[in-house]
């Protein structure tokens, strides 16, 4: 397996200075933080036979000229919410399509996603403490930190083989945590349809 860690800026310059030390994040007044986690696997068939997945679309986008964050939000945005959480999976190549996304508000720290990152600490220039994999990872606003890994996978094959075959597929998976630093409260919009969301997050 090949793994390659990398932490890099994602926009202009990163926003430095404050301590992770504070036990309670401190955002400033009308502000919130938004962190995104996305999972990409591509696909390479080694040998015939793996099974095709299909997966459902985004469901929020998130324009970094305007800072608008856009998408089917299942949380209340309010005084007390303190971060947008992000995630999603895509798949591509023979591992399949589609993509699958979903948006979470965080009203309090540590906040510990489904996927099971775990935000420990905002600051009030929008530095976050992650921890994520047994890793520990620091991210000033408009940083990205990134993992790509390439292994096999086998799965047996599906339509009533019965022979016992397993289909085998080379998979490139790239997990990236971006910090997109502090958005306005007023600028996380709710939309009304999937068809609305749908493109990018």
């Amino acid at each position: 397996m090949i793994l390659m860690l990398l932490v890099v800026p994602t926009g202009a310059a990163c926003m430095q200075g404050a301590s992770l030390s504070a036990e309670n994040p401190s955002v400033p007044p009308g502000k919130v933080l938004y962190i995104d986690h996305h999972i990409h696997r591509h696909g390479e068939a080694l040998e015939e036979g793996y099974p095709v997945i299909a997966i459902d679309f985004p469901t929020y986008t998130f324009d970094n000229e305007t800072r608008t964050l856009s998408g089917l939000l299942t949380f209340e945005v309010n005084q007390s919410l303190i971060a947008v959480y992000g995630s999603g999976l895509s798949l591509s190549g023979d591992a399949g399509i589609g993509a699958a996304t979903d948006l979470s508000g965080v009203y309090s720290i540590p906040y510990e996603a489904d996927d099971g990152l775990i935000i420990r600490n905002i600051t009030p220039n929008g530095t976050a403490r992650i921890e994520y994999r047994n890793t520990t990872i620091s991210l000033a606003a408009n940083e990205t930190w990134q993992n790509v890994s390439v292994g096999i996978e086998e799965e047996a094959v599906f339509g009533g083989n019965e022979t016992g075959q397993q289909g085998r597929l080379k998979i490139t998976a790239t997990d990236t945590i971006t910090n997109y630093g502090l958005l306005e409260r007023e600028e996380i919009e709710n939309t009304t349809s999937l068809g609305a969301a749908a493109g990018s997050g």
